[in-house]
């Protein structure tokens, strides 16, 4: 079941931890995580996975997937850099749905581990579902952020 998603927010940590080089965005690991209704972000108190592991979702064939093939490309027609990775696939599920609100990402190289960006996972804000033995997908078609 392919997701797109919404725009991702970054978390103002990380802006910060981007500019003093401490992270590398085609270097380090970068996991993504589901959220669920009851999760509230926020970019400006939540710097790291600690702040809010705790609620992320489980069971049900759920596990966490780290991005892979990640990119940083150059786009001179539209004057913009573009930080992008592939599809993280969740699932199947098994036992239940695997249902979520939101996407979160974090760097799962540096200590703390840095919380990225997060989304929502439908343009409603409400909950997505992946029913048994299929998979939510979540594609980053846009990438996940760019410099303009």
């Amino acid at each position: 079941m392919p997701i797109t998603g919404g725009s991702w927010t970054f978390f103002n940590e990380f802006k910060k931890q981007l500019g003093l080089k401490a992270v590398s965005l085609t270097g380090d690991t970068f996991k993504m995580a589901l959220m669920p209704s009851t999760w509230t972000p926020n970019i400006d108190t939540q710097d790291d996975w600690g702040d809010i592991s705790a609620q992320e979702i489980s069971g049900n064939g759920y596990a966490q997937q780290t991005l892979g093939s990640k990119t940083w490309t150059r786009d001179d027609a539209a004057d913009k850099v573009v930080w992008g990775a592939a599809t993280a696939s969740f699932g199947p599920a098994s036992g239940g749905p695997i249902a979520a609100r939101r996407a979160v990402i974090y760097d799962d190289t540096t200590t703390p581990k840095y919380l990225v960006a997060h989304c929502l996972l439908d343009a409603t804000n409400q909950d997505v579902s992946a029913p048994d033995g299929v998979s939510l997908e979540v594609s980053l078609p846009s990438g996940i952020g760019a410099l303009a």
